[in-house]
């Protein structure tokens, strides 16, 4: 996956969305009265907006990502399927020294070297998987952790009008805001940790056999 060079989140960043303006916001803001208090949480509409935004871009990431794996999950089971086949031990050939038993058993080495090489094939195709499966849920990670602080940075600005109309200590440094959960994410977890765990299976029965 090509890392992005910038994070663009429609209604949070782009043209019209300077600090300036936000903090201009921010100041028209507390002094309409928007800013209200829900326990330890300080918000208003803007920022509420905001976040309602960063979720609507993190769920279409997500749900990128989610594309990316349904594939590599699939040829992950057919692969593994593959792998349970090719390392079966071959029964034992018994034949005697005529020409036709000897066909046999050049038939049963040719067939057992080709499907050890085969296992090689898939091995070395699992790996391959297993690092793209980490480099989406990574590339997917740093995204929605860079477009988090960049959310920051413009509720920052906004914030910083709210408490120099405020001018008071009675408001937070940075207003304290409820996490809540990416719509998405757990499915998406869900289906990225089933790859993995397929992928480690199969990847630690191959070594175990190895090993026997």
């Amino acid at each position: 996956m090509k890392e992005k060079t910038s994070i663009r989140i429609p209604g949070v960043t782009g043209f019209g969305h300077w600090r300036w303006l936000e903090r201009r916001a921010g100041a028209s803001g507390c002094r309409t009265g928007q800013v209200r208090q829900d326990g330890e949480d300080y918000t208003t509409p803007w920022i509420e907006s905001r976040y309602s935004r960063f979720h609507a871009y993190a769920s279409q990431r997500l749900l990128s990502a989610a594309q990316e794996l349904e594939p590599l999950y699939t040829q992950v089971s057919s692969l593994r399927q593959e792998l349970i086949l090719v390392s079966a031990p071959a029964a034992p050939f018994h034949g005697g020294q005529d020409e036709d038993a000897q066909r046999r058993a050049a038939a049963h080495s040719a067939r057992a070297s080709a499907d050890a090489a085969r296992k090689r094939e898939i091995l070395i195709r699992l790996a391959e998987l297993r690092t793209r499966n980490t480099m989406i849920d990574e590339g997917l990670s740093h995204d929605l952790s860079r477009a988090s602080s960049l959310l920051r940075s413009h509720i920052a600005a906004y914030w910083e009008g709210v408490l120099k109309t405020a001018g008071d200590d009675s408001l937070p440094p940075f207003p304290v805001i409820r996490e809540r959960e990416i719509p998405g994410m757990a499915a998406y977890r869900k289906n990225q940790e089933r790859a993995a765990a397929l992928l480690a299976g199969a990847l630690g029965q191959a070594g175990e056999e190895d090993d026997a």
